[in-house]
């Protein structure tokens, strides 16, 4: 369970170490919204939020900040205006996915899940489009998944992308041999 693995990583930290601005911050923030807790995401973001205030230099828990924000509004089903304007904000850092941890990198899951999540929610006129938007963000977590779970996750969503497209034959064979 999610939550008893964060609680061993807290327990294990040193003293400061639990500081609004630690990365444990983001996850206690993802693994909220992944429960449903808005309230206490929302929270945990703010926290994330002040740390960067005080601390507007600090890149990593800025890619932080933006994985815990993306997981929350894709979990709330938040996929209209704010979704768009943090997807702005976090190509606007001009970031190379590849240099970044694979722990950050879920940003790019979730932006994935989100981009499903509108075509599956989008009318005939827009789907094709939507799903046009969706095939260049799962090609781009591709070029990057050189992990197991990020290779899965892309699996996954190549599978949902082809049934998107007519095809569940297709997203049944994509599926049939993940790691």
């Amino acid at each position: 369970d999610a939550e008893s693995w964060y609680q061993r990583g807290r327990n294990r930290l040193g003293p400061g170490a639990e500081a609004e601005g630690a990365a444990i911050g983001a996850v206690a923030a993802a693994i909220a919204a992944l429960r449903g807790r808005d309230e206490e995401a929302a929270a945990h973001i703010e926290a994330l939020q002040r740390f960067l205030r005080a601390y507007p230099d600090n890149p990593m828990q800025l890619i932080n900040l933006y994985a815990a924000r993306i997981i929350a509004l894709v979990e709330q089903g938040e996929l209209g205006e704010p979704f768009e304007r943090l997807i702005t904000e976090f190509n606007a850092l001009g970031l190379q996915p590849g240099a970044l941890l694979p722990g950050p990198r879920f940003y790019y899951v979730y932006e994935a899940l989100g981009r499903l999540a509108q075509c599956h929610r989008a009318g005939p006129e827009r789907r094709d489009s939507r799903r046009a938007v969706a095939q260049e963000v799962v090609d781009r977590l591709g070029r990057m998944a050189d992990n197991r779970p990020l290779r899965a996750f892309h699996r996954v969503l190549r599978a949902d992308l082809e049934v998107l497209a007519g095809r569940p034959a297709d997203a049944v064979r994509t599926l049939a041999d993940i790691e």
